[in-house]
């Protein structure tokens, strides 16, 4: 018996050993398809990552082009106002041959304003004239009258004539 058990033994030990072995390689395959399995899964999850930041990426470049592409419509924009505002503001709210119009035709109402005051300041002067020539002589005719002598005497026509009385009658036939 002790041979049977010994190579009972012998069997078993070798079929352990086998079995061992077999354990070994399997761990190891078992190791290698983890392995593999995790940088899959790592791959995976590494790809899903760029592909967000790629989709990101595309995101935040569409969004500065369309801020790019606003910005520019918006200097245009500007642009097209500035010019049409100049044109506007030159053809209606300050029209140079309107103004020009209006510049003459102020001139113009000047001008007769000024001819009209100049011909009322020409009258009034002769007016003035008039009457500082009347009261002159208003003057020299209230002296002559008021004089003693010639309110005294009375003369006669045809007998004797003052000086006096004579230059106070042309001044009256005169005004």
């Amino acid at each position: 018996m002790d041979l049977a058990k010994l190579s009972k033994y012998g069997i078993t030990s070798r079929e352990y050993k086998k079995l061992l072995r077999e354990k070994k390689e399997n761990e190891e395959k078992e190791k290698a398809s983890a392995i593999v399995i995790q940088k899959s899964y790592r791959g995976f999850r590494e790809r899903i990552n760029i592909l967000s930041c790629i989709f990101l990426l595309k995101k935040l470049k569409k969004q500065k082009l369309q801020q790019q592409s606003q910005m520019y419509m918006t200097d245009n924009v500007i642009k097209i106002q500035k010019t049409f505002r100049g044109f506007y503001s030159r053809k209606y709210v300050h029209d140079f041959f309107k103004r020009k119009r209006q510049i003459i035709e102020m001139d113009k109402h000047v001008r007769e304003k000024k001819s009209e005051i100049l011909l009322g300041l020409e009258e009034k002067r002769k007016k003035q004239l008039l009457y500082d020539k009347k009261l002159k002589d208003a003057k020299i005719h209230n002296a002559a009258k008021n004089l003693h002598h010639l309110v005294s005497t009375k003369a006669q026509r045809g007998v004797y004539n003052y000086k006096i009385e004579n230059i106070i009658k042309e001044q009256v036939t005169n005004s």
